[in-house]
């Protein structure tokens, strides 16, 4: 992903607050935004509210789907996070990467093995919400290490969506 730095725009110029903490950056290869890197560590409240305002910019500037990914380690809190900004927009759509496991792919009892995950599935699940259909999202069972169904995922209203995992931003 190319991303002209040259041309950061900055949402206010006041330093300081968390909301002014959030910058946009134009992309080379579309006329999309994306938020610029912020290289402080943020604790769990800080963080949740500059990805409130992250939302927030990047619908107003930019057009389509706003895919936010949410990545960390095993316990690091990713769905008590994703779950905080769903319950702040509840208009939004959570796609959790966990649902994706495919229970035949397990290397050595691994279940964070990258392998693990249908990439195929979830990035035809992307792809629908992108093209404005809705996404027949599998519903994975930890008991039983298998699908169990399908949920219907319509395309958000907020034009938002989260993925939600260890993997959430892999470039695959």
């Amino acid at each position: 992903m190319d991303i002209d730095t040259a041309n950061a725009e900055s949402i206010n110029q006041k330093a300081g607050l968390l909301k002014d903490q959030v910058r946009l950056i134009k992309r080379k290869d579309c006329d999309r935004y994306e938020i610029a890197s912020i290289p402080d560590n943020l604790s769990f409240e800080k963080g949740f509210f500059i990805v409130i305002r992250a939302c927030q910019v990047l619908v107003q500037n930019n057009e389509g789907l706003i895919m936010i990914g949410v990545a960390g380690p095993s316990g690091a809190g990713k769905t008590v996070f994703t779950d905080k900004i769903m319950n702040f927009m509840p208009s939004i759509a959570v796609i959790s990467m966990d649902n994706y496991n495919d229970a035949s792919r397990i290397v050595d009892g691994n279940f964070d093995d990258p392998r693990l995950t249908d990439y195929d599935t979830l990035l035809k699940n992307i792809n629908d919400l992108k093209t404005g259909k809705a996404a027949e999202i599998p519903i994975y069972d930890f008991k039983s290490s298998s699908r169990i169904g399908y949920r219907t995922v319509e395309v958000p209203s907020s034009r938002i969506v989260v993925i939600e995992g260890i993997y959430a931003l892999n470039e695959k």
